[in-house]
């Protein structure tokens, strides 16, 4: 016999799909603020839930704030550890979307710690390494992935074996994920200040007659000339980085748009 949702169960559910909405138009913004008023009446009954969506909700609309603040007030309520890992999940989730790949993966590394057994972490630890451009540590969770068999289509069709690849590349060449990590940023604040979606970035191992170089791209759901115009501030932002010269040819961020098979 199957059980009727409760009304947290369902609200739930709305939240989860209006998150998938790639970006907030104005319909998904009404739907969203109608959303909000529903979750409000469940703060009497279910107040960790309720902040718990509310968390979710501001993860949809780019409000990084109002993510911190919701979570925090969802996590402080003693719930059983269970729900708090899914809240947990949910923040790193929230996060991850509004390009904050850096404080989501800080959570994920404090959940890992207190649970070490749990294969819910790989997927987003795998996503937060990428998003960084820590191919290193990226290659570790990959290979957890594959152990247990979680590799998701889209990182298949990026190929496990360029990620690899790239990854023993830039080792080889003394260089770290967290040199890589600061050549990644200026693209993610950009991301964040156009509140755009990534829903994949690819890496690929380039050469010609002089050189070996790593490329990493954020396909991005823009025209064109966007792509164009936001890879010229990314320029602009790299000249500012205190990273060596000859690591900078080593590793390179972009925006691209988005591969046929990204949809």
């Amino acid at each position: 016999m199957n059980v009727p949702k409760t009304k947290a169960e369902e609200l739930q559910v709305e939240v989860v799909a209006l998150c998938e909405s790639p970006s907030p138009d104005q319909f998904t913004l009404k739907r969203l603020k109608r959303l909000k008023a529903k979750i409000e009446k469940l703060k009497p009954i279910d107040p960790p839930m309720a902040f718990n969506l509310l968390g979710m909700l501001a993860g949809a609309e780019h409000d990084p704030d109002e993510v911190r603040e919701n979570f925090k007030k969802a996590l402080q309520f003693p719930n059983p550890p269970e729900i708090k890992f899914i809240f947990r999940l949910n923040y790193i989730a929230a996060l991850g979307r509004m390009n904050f790949p850096d404080e989501a993966l800080v959570l994920c590394h404090q959940l890992f710690e207190k649970f070490p057994e749990s294969t819910r972490l790989i997927e987003p630890l795998l996503q937060t390494t990428l998003s960084l451009g820590r191919l290193q540590e990226a290659v570790k969770w990959l290979r957890k992935a594959n152990e247990f068999k979680l590799l998701d289509n889209e990182i298949k069709k990026g190929s496990p074996l360029t990620l690899i690849a790239c990854a023993e590349f830039l080792a080889q060449e003394g260089v770290t994920d967290d040199e890589t990590q600061q050549m990644t940023a200026p693209a993610l604040a950009i991301l964040r200040k156009k509140r755009i979606l990534i829903r994949k970035q690819t890496v690929s191992l380039f050469s010609d007659e002089d050189s070996t170089w790593v490329t990493l791209e954020f396909h991005v759901p823009r025209t064109v000339k966007e792509i164009v115009e936001m890879n010229v501030e990314l320029a602009k932002a790299m000249v500012s980085i205190d990273i060596p010269s000859e690591v900078l040819c080593l590793f390179n961020v972009s925006f691209s748009t988005p591969s046929p098979q990204a949809d």
